[in-house]
This record gives structure tokens, C-alpha cells and sequence, in this order.
């Protein structure tokens, strides 16, 4: 699930808090209606988490290790799948990436960082694979096909300061 920010005490949350949390005539609340806060607060925060979501961290991001810590305890999506299985000079590779591919004005949303990082850990991943294979003697034909797909799909984006 996604970090986010729940609305203010003064937004919907908390209004609609204290009108359902209104005291029966015997003074305690009905349980039935801690139920629905409970869900309504739920409902909020993911709404709040997903779609209100900005990527501050990696658009404040200033070098390339900023970027990485930025990646690695994001603000929007959970890391790729194969991030993890990455080793670090290809992590800090992608972190360098990803900040020279910045746009001017910041990524404009979580999608667009998602979208991004997976493009680019993607490529790095389909690069370890195909050089581990290499370097075992087992490189195929089809794991050169998918580092030329990873590549092509960062058509456009800076990937090794080019």
C-alpha cells in the first residue's frame, strides 16, 4: 500500500467523524457506527495514499544517492519486483538514471516514477542476467533479446548519462 497523508481534522475526515460519532441518548456510541468510521477511515487514508500522492522525495532528490534512499523507502509505489535481486552498483546505477531522466519540473505524479523505475530496473535486471551468463558461459540468445526490449523501452530517457 502506499504512504499518504490522511485529509485534516477541519477536511471530510474529521467532520465526518464527530457526526457519526454522535452519543446515543444513553451517552455511548453505537457500535455499528465505530464500524463505519473505522471503515471510512480506512477508505480515506488509501484514497489519500493513492491517488493524492505526490513524489516528493524523488523530485527533491539532489544527487544520485538521495535518489537511491528516495527509491528504497518510497512515497509512492513498493519498489519492482527485481529491485531487490539487483546488486548495488546496478541500484546505484538506476538511482543515477532515474535523476538524470528527471523531468525539468519534477515527475508529475507516482505513476509516472513507478512507470519509470520499473522501465529501469527492468533493464538493469535483463543486463545482470545476461552479463551473470556470460561470465558463466551460458548466455543465451533470448537474454540479449530482452536487454535490447529493456532498452528500447527507455527510448527517450537518459539511461548511462546518454
Amino acid at each position: 500500500m502506499r504512504k499518504g497523508k490522511l485529509p485534516s481534522d477541519d477536511g471530510c475526515l474529521g467532520s465526518c467523524e464527530k457526526l457519526i460519532n454522535q452519543p446515543d441518548r444513553s451517552g455511548k456510541i453505537p457500535i455499528q457506527m465505530k464500524k463505519f468510521t473505522l471503515l471510512l477511515s480506512l477508505l480515506l487514508f488509501m484514497a489519500a495514499g493513492v491517488w493524492a500522492q505526490t513524489p516528493a522525495d524523488v523530485n527533491s532528490a539532489a544527487n544520485p544517492a538521495d535518489m537511491k534512499d528516495a527509491l528504497e523507502y518510497p512515497s509512492c509505489g513498493p519498489e519492482p519486483a527485481n529491485y531487490a535481486t539487483l546488486v548495488e552498483a546496478r541500484k546505484n546505477a538506476v538511482a543515477t538514471d532515474m535523476l538524470a531522466s528527471r523531468p525539468g519540473g519534477g515527475y508529475a505524479n507516482c505513476n509516472a516514477v513507478d512507470n519509470l523505475f520499473e522501465k529501469m530496473v527492468d533493464l538493469r535486471y535483463a543486463t545482470q542476467v545476461a552479463v551473470d551468463a556470460a561470465n558463466g558461459g551460458t548466455l543465451t540468445h533470448a537474454m540479449l533479446v530482452a536487454v535490447d526490449a529493456a532498452t528500447v523501452a527507455l527510448n527517450g530517457y537518459y539511461v548511462n548519462g546518454v
